[in-house]
């Protein structure tokens, strides 16, 4: 799957998949974009990485945590097996504690970390599927 069905979603450098959240989304939005990563996972083989940008988000409502937290019980089983490395951009103290609400309802159980900087988060997530490739 070279293209991607969401607009916040870039698929150009697949499988290193990079998500964008913009500072102004509908719950519908948030909704729409995780049934996008999920058909990823469900249209690819090998495994994946991603990089989630959320350094625009300055609230969370309590809706889009929890169509978040879903997400991730939902792609678990498929995501334990080919999610190599989750690199989450929050430069902000608040939307980070809003992360771990949301991996405290449903935790993370593949590889993941918190940057500041998206520049990094792009680095180690290409470090991770490197490692997961033999390379």
């Amino acid at each position: 799957m070279q293209g991607s069905t969401h607009p916040w979603i870039d698929a150009s450098d697949a499988p290193l998949y990079v998500v964008h959240y913009p500072t102004v989304r509908s719950d519908q939005d948030v909704y729409d974009a995780h049934v996008a990563i999920r058909t990823i996972y469900e249209n690819t083989r090998g495994p994946i990485a991603w990089v989630v940008d959320a350094s625009d988000v300055r609230d969370a409502p309590a809706t889009q945590r929890r169509i978040v937290a879903e997400h991730e019980a939902n792609v678990r089983p498929i995501a334990e097996r080919r999610c190599v490395g989750l690199a989450v951009v929050i430069p902000n103290a608040i939307v980070r504690g809003f992360f771990t609400a949301v991996t405290w309802v449903s935790p993370l159980s593949y590889p993941h970390k918190i940057f500041e900087k998206r520049s990094s988060a792009i680095a180690w997530a290409r470090a991770q599927l490197a490692t997961a490739q033999g390379r």
